[in-house]
């Protein structure tokens, strides 16, 4: 089951039309994030306006800004060692933070790696969002069996760009906010 596809959370906009990212299935979904924090908080602030269960487990301080804007706007969250065990179709669950031992269905988890330091964390991912530079694309080749042309379109994106990867898999995806998420996250 493809990570990308034609139903999920809208990311942004890419050569072929609207970019989206399947967070929920009936199995865990591991995404790791090397863009632009505000990517990460677009990316949390649409799962939350799906209704998702958001926890954080390990330092929450990363988050910190972003829980309170989301708070703010009425979402619950919750912090500390314990998370569901999975989610439900209708009330999926998003990790933040600390990669916890085991998913469950309808759970996934949201973590921060630097494409340029390693490729070990992208290596267990099923989707990344990235930015990476030259050594932060070969890293992402290696870690998600990339082309040579999917390696050099992800070291030359715009400046609202980011790649969306997965196995064999890179779409370029520009990436924005509506004016109402500005508003929400940013104003």
């Amino acid at each position: 089951m493809s990570v990308l596809g034609p139903s999920g959370l809208v990311l942004g906009q890419g050569p072929r039309g609207p970019v989206t990212i399947r967070l929920f299935r009936p199995h865990g979904t591991r995404i790791v994030l090397g863009a632009p924090e505000y990517v990460s908080w677009l990316v949390v602030y649409r799962a939350a306006a799906l209704g998702v269960h958001i926890s954080v487990t390990g330092d929450a301080e990363p988050w910190r800004s972003l829980l309170d804007r989301l708070r703010h706007t009425g979402v619950s969250v919750d912090h500390g060692p314990q998370i569901p065990d999975s989610g439900l179709p209708y009330r999926p669950s998003l990790v933040l933070g600390d990669l916890p031992p085991q998913l469950g269905p309808w759970q996934a988890h949201l973590g921060v790696a630097s494409p340029e330091e390693s490729p070990a964390p992208f290596r267990a991912a099923d989707l990344a969002l990235v930015t990476p530079d030259e050594e932060g694309a070969a890293n992402l080749r290696r870690a998600f069996f990339l082309t040579g042309g999917q390696t050099r379109a992800a070291s030359t994106l715009s400046e609202n760009q980011v790649a969306v990867v997965s196995a064999h898999r890179l779409v370029r995806a520009t990436v924005r906010p509506a004016p109402l998420e500005y508003r929400a996250l940013f104003g």
